[in-house]
């Protein structure tokens, strides 16, 4: 399970210039030219950033052939070779599953002079953004798929024990207290927490996990449910995967107010269908590791202060971390721009629809009175289609609140004035 890789800036230079590079269509059909199906003769291509990070990035490959027939693919671009890892891992994966039934994205191939690994692009909706009456049946489909995960006889890498989670854990926390001292009051109940959830833990023998399980890795086609991602898989005890669910779930269900009734029995749902089909997995540990992972989000999350609205923030950054395109901010003031950017795709997708991209964003803060502070978003946005659209700009104002309380009170009232006319409805 790679739990903290940092790329040098030579190699973050390296990837910038590829990505630069691969975003000229041209560029990337002469490397996938090869794996093209049999017969298909491109005719025009466009390329979209859909995601980036600092080791690591991805791009929309969209391809027409001369006869109208379009394919799309996904190209994951990494700083180092841990590509292949993930090539190989999926093609052990790939073997033991049926392409008809619920299961993993199977990758179409690695190339290593590019260390990028090509898939299938897979066109639906986010088991996340899925909140209708079908969600309890694609939540019992999304655990028997994991527990068929876990059942393989794989093991694609030396064991992660709990010490291991833990170590790196602590290292984070003490990372975090040298960055931001005034915080370890905060942080190190947690940990306290946190490791004596661990003391309470059944042993367990190790699977093969997904190592990064939540909604927002689950997309439905219409007729499967496919589980993307792979790039934290692991060999732990399965109720690692279990517990990330159910806490991001568990979040959602406790900050979401818009939810329908039947959202109270998604954790249920869930929880029921994995045990029937891997009853040998402890209950305690998938009772124990949500209670972990609700307050750190995972153990990345000891790495940044808590703020007001946090978990918000935490949530909607994982649910947007692969499908929102990154572009570095032009900020003006003092504005932490990295969970700013998740909040303002999250809230773009809300009112543009899910295929709303940010390509670039500036914050102008315009007054500070009493409590509140306003600030200015100026917002530049494409919406994903075959071809690249026009780049379209936004200007949005927001307000900032120390309490949570109040901003969602306010958020209330605009949604409510919405829904009958008078006026747009906020978010927060």
């Amino acid at each position: 399970m790679r739990f903290r890789f940092k790329p040098t800036p030579d190699q973050r230079a390296a990837l910038r210039r590829q990505m630069v590079q691969l975003e000229r269509p041209e560029a990337a059909l002469d490397l996938l030219g090869p794996w093209l199906p049999a017969g298909f003769r491109a005719a025009s291509a466009s390329c979209t950033l859909a995601g980036a990070h600092a080791d690591r990035f991805v791009l929309r490959l969209d391809v027409a052939s001369e006869t109208g027939e379009t394919r799309a693919y996904a190209l994951k671009v990494y700083s180092d070779d841990f590509g292949a890892d993930v090539w190989a891992h999926g093609q052990a994966l790939a073997a033991r599953q049926r392409p008809d039934q619920d299961g993993l994205s199977e990758p179409l191939c690695y190339l290593p002079q590019e260390r990028m690994l090509v898939s299938p692009w897979v066109a639906g909706t986010f088991l996340s953004g899925i909140v209708n009456e079908a969600k309890i049946d694609l939540l019992r489909r999304a655990a028997l798929l994991a527990a068929a995960l876990h059942r393989l006889n794989i093991a694609p890498e030396p064991p992660t024990s709990v010490e291991m989670l833990l170590a790196d854990t602590r290292g984070r926390v003490e990372r975090t207290g040298r960055r931001w001292p005034a915080h370890d009051a905060l942080v190190a109940p947690l940990l306290t927490a946190l490791e004596q959830a661990a003391a309470l833990l059944d042993p367990a023998d190790p699977a093969p996990v997904h190592g990064d399980m939540a909604g927002g890795q689950f997309v439905w086609t219409g007729e499967r449910l496919v589980l993307l991602d792979l790039d934290m898989f692991g060999y732990t005890d399965p109720a690692y995967d279990v517990g990330h669910f159910l806490a991001q779930l568990e979040r959602r269900c406790l900050w979401d107010r818009t939810l329908p009734e039947h959202a109270a029995g998604w954790l249920t749902a869930f929880r029921d269908a994995y045990l029937a089909a891997l009853p040998q997995v402890s209950p305690r540990n998938i009772h124990r590791l949500p209670q972990a992972a609700a307050r750190w989000g995972r153990p990345d999350s000891a790495t940044r202060p808590a703020r007001p609205g946090g978990a918000r923030r935490r949530h909607r950054r994982r649910a947007t971390s692969m499908s929102a395109p990154y572009a570095a901010p032009r900020t003006t003031g003092t504005i932490d721009w990295e969970p700013m950017h998740a909040m303002l795709v999250a809230a773009l997708r809300d009112v543009l629809g899910t295929d709303a991209a940010l390509e670039a964003w500036r914050a102008t803060p315009l007054a500070k009175r009493g409590k509140h502070g306003l600030v200015r978003y100026d917002l530049d946005v494409r919406t994903a289609g075959p071809g690249r659209s026009p780049l379209q700009r936004h200007q949005w104002v927001g307000k900032r609140y120390e309490r949570e309380d109040d901003g969602n009170r306010v958020a209330g009232v605009l949604r409510a004035l919405s829904a009958v006319g008078l006026g747009r409805a906020g978010c927060c």
